[in-house]
């Protein structure tokens, strides 16, 4: 046993590889924050969306296009988050932003919170 490493080659790269996951994950999480409805009202446990002001719940995936999908929804099924900025800008998901229309359509389903 004299002269003989510890871990082996292959013992040391999974050991390294377990350990660089462990950090991508703890990086990659984000802390959660209060975004803000078009209405103003606080919503609390978001994440901010990368390169965006859009917001998604903490369990949800934020998407390109500023929208969000929850795991167990239908894949056709999006969400439009609130916003890390009171009071919206254009890094802000804009779909379906009724309010900003002076008379939203009489066939409109769009819940608002």
């Amino acid at each position: 046993m004299a002269g003989r490493p510890l871990l082996s080659s292959a013992r040391k790269a999974v050991l390294l590889a377990g350990v660089a996951h462990l950090l991508a994950v703890s990086f990659a999480q984000t802390s959660e924050i209060t975004c803000f409805g078009i209405s103003g009202r606080g919503y609390t446990n978001n994440t901010r969306c990368p390169g965006s002001n859009a917001c998604c719940g903490a369990t949800a995936t934020c998407l390109s296009n500023r929208l969000c999908h929850n795991a167990g929804d239908p894949p056709d099924l999006w969400i439009r988050g609130p916003c890390a900025v009171e009071g919206w800008d254009g890094m802000c998901g804009e779909i379906c932003l009724y309010s900003k229309i002076p008379n939203p359509p009489a066939n409109s389903k769009a819940q608002f919170r």
